[in-house]
């Protein structure tokens, strides 16, 4: 992911509570999964989350009452807050406020304004239980349960609709396009389907066609005849198109990370050529602890792989015109990509060491 992403666009490591308990033997029991949140770049969609109040957190916070409901009360003033407030007199209390006095009006004219019975009291700003949006949501996730009951496919990863539709309405808009690579039994499209998203999925399953449709039946979002029940917007001509032609690349080909490709080049040493230990020293001395995919500077050398910056292309295995240093995602993500793109022996370096 920090090689596909860039390291600097983690954003997450969230931690999904599945089950309340399992048994796993001799050691701890594994409740939980791994989500890992990334971005494209520093700008994207982002929606704020909330969670429901624990009874036990509304019994405790809001204790008060009106006729229009259960409230609890908060801070008005504004001393302890950096880049100050409004000073005048509010019910016989002058004071730094955090809003002007006509907003103040405002508040107290439609009964938001706590004026505490005991002598000295400050005036408060009330919130009622009934517009509270919640807890923001955190890290650590523990209200989702794992897949049951109906909802079950049989299909040994699937994953909670409640669980992606949360990732979905966090991370998108009504209208955006929501992709998922490994689709499986189509939760993820489902999901957005429900959200009023776009969506296109991607597996290798052969029944994976057939799942998105049985499932999209299940939950009334269309009829036999391929109809929305639901929602009436265009959404690809109003029936799921299946294909299993590739797409035509529109990026000449390029790699998905073009900054695994050689940085620059280095004179080879003449006189001799290198055991593996030999090549290691040799390229730490040039670039120190560095990765030459993502450029992380690692603080132990051992993190770093050597391997051929392109495959075997100069024909031996010692020739260090054709060594790099990797981290080891990298070091997978290139290799996948050269046994996939079929580029052996571009980029080849006679006589150099390539970085």
């Amino acid at each position: 992911m920090d090689a596909v992403f860039g390291k600097d666009n983690f954003r997450n490591e969230i931690i999904w509570k599945r089950f309340s308990s399992h048994n796993d033997g001799n050691r701890y029991g594994n409740i939980s999964d791994s989500i890992l949140f990334y971005t494209k770049s520093k700008t994207y969609t982002w929606n704020k989350i909330y969670t429901p109040y624990s009874k036990e957190y509304i019994k405790e916070n809001y204790n008060n009452k009106d006729e229009k409901g259960y409230f609890t009360h908060r801070p008005l003033t504004a001393e302890s807050l950096s880049g100050g407030g409004y000073k005048y007199n509010f019910h016989g209390h002058t004071r730094i406020w955090k809003r002007p006095k006509d907003s103040m009006k405002t508040l107290e004219d439609n009964g938001l304004i706590y004026l505490p019975k005991k002598e000295g009291g400050i005036p408060r700003y009330k919130i009622y239980l009934d517009n509270a949006k919640g807890n923001p949501l955190q890290n650590i996730w523990t209200d989702i349960s794992n897949v049951s009951g109906k909802e079950r496919m049989g299909y040994p990863t699937q994953k909670p609709l409640e669980l992606y539709e949360r990732i979905i309405m966090a991370s998108s808009q009504e209208g955006d396009i929501v992709l998922d690579p490994f689709a499986g039994c189509a939760t993820t499209c489902v999901g957005a389907e429900r959200l009023n998203r776009q969506w296109v999925g991607i597996d290798i399953w052969n029944k994976a066609h057939e799942v998105v449709i049985e499932r999209m039946k299940n939950e009334g979002l269309i009829a036999i005849g391929g109809k929305k029940q639901i929602r009436q917007a265009q959404l690809f001509e109003e029936n799921i198109i299946f294909s299993t032609t590739l797409p035509k690349r529109t990026d000449d080909g390029q790699m998905a990370t073009p900054f695994l490709k050689v940085k620059h080049n280095v004179l080879e040493p003449h006189d001799n050529k290198m055991n593996r230990a030999e090549m290691v020293e040799y390229l730490l001395k040039q670039e120190g602890s560095k990765c030459q995919g993502c450029n992380r500077i690692f603080d132990d050398s051992r993190y770093l792989e050597l391997d051929h910056n392109t495959p075997r292309a100069d024909g031996g295995i010692n020739h260090i015109s054709n060594r790099i240093l990797l981290c080891s995602p990298c070091n997978k993500l290139k290799r996948h990509y050269y046994t996939l793109s079929g580029l052996r022996g571009e980029n080849k370096k006679h006589g150099y060491m390539a970085q």
